[in-house]
């Protein structure tokens, strides 16, 4: 039985984004390292592309109790209509916030096509957008029924909105990584491919711990990317630049290693 052996996060990073020559070496690690690898690299590109602009965006407005005392107009919810001083809007490309009484309902077609969230609150209804998860929804102060709700009570939510946002991200979190792992899958198979148009046949689990560490310079850079606002990370032409990548780094894998096929068994 071949020995597993133990790599520590930085050596398979290292090897992953410097050393692809070096793939051949990572074959033999763990099963749980490669997951262990797979968590830290979907923990680290979301720490970049998700909670990084929610951790700017609460330092941008003061802080989330800073914001409501002290800068957020007074506002009251009663009995089905919503009232506020002044008009709102925050507006920071992935996220917008309107606020306006003048507004008698708000429809969905106000959305704007290129904000990932959107909360828009008129008089007599909200409407909410989540683009990434296809979620519109609208609620209708009517049903509500009667009762208030003011800037304190907001205030006093914050514990509940914060473990929202946890739930959410850890909710995010599970998906990415899945996400990380079918993509891995993908390209496998794809580097299945390659490998026999270059002679080498290589194990699909072999194939696929390459299309793990092929994946992570692609995936740091394009939360980083996207964490500095750079539109060129959310264009198309960077998801065929970064597919390229991806395959130029499974070929240098491939190259480097042993496989059985029709370039070995004619040596």
């Amino acid at each position: 039985m071949e020995q597993k052996e133990r790599i520590g996060f930085y050596r398979m990073f290292q090897t992953a984004v410097m050393r692809p020559k070096d793939y051949k070496s990572m074959v033999q690690v763990r099963k749980r390292t490669i997951l262990f690898f797979i968590m830290v690299i979907t923990f680290l590109t979301m720490f970049l592309g998700s909670v990084f602009p929610i951790l700017g965006f609460g330092v941008s407005i003061g802080g989330p109790k800073h914001f409501i005392t002290e800068t957020l107009p007074d506002f009251q919810y009663k009995d089905g209509e919503f009232q506020i001083d002044q008009r709102i809007e925050i507006n920071n490309d992935q996220l917008r916030i309107v606020a306006d009484d003048d507004v008698d309902r708000f429809k969905a077609e106000d959305f704007e096509d290129d904000t990932l969230v959107e909360v828009l609150i008129s008089k007599h209804n909200m409407r909410m957008k989540n683009a990434a998860v296809g979620q519109n929804v609208e609620i209708d102060f009517a049903d509500l029924g009667k009762g208030t709700f003011d800037n304190q009570d907001l205030l006093a939510m914050m514990p509940l909105f914060y473990t929202g946002i946890a739930i959410g991200l850890v909710i995010v979190y599970v998906y990415a990584a899945i996400g990380y792992a079918f993509g891995s899958f993908v390209f496998a198979v794809c580097g299945k491919s390659m490998g026999r148009m270059m002679g080498k046949e290589l194990p699909f689990r072999q194939m696929f711990v390459y299309a793990v560490m092929a994946k992570a310079t692609t995936s740091i850079l394009d939360s980083m990317g996207k964490a500095a606002d750079i539109g060129f990370f959310s264009s198309m032409t960077w998801i065929f630049v970064e597919f390229g990548i991806i395959l130029v780094y499974l070929y240098m894998g491939i190259r480097e290693s042993e496989g059985s096929g029709r370039t070995d068994s004619a040596r």
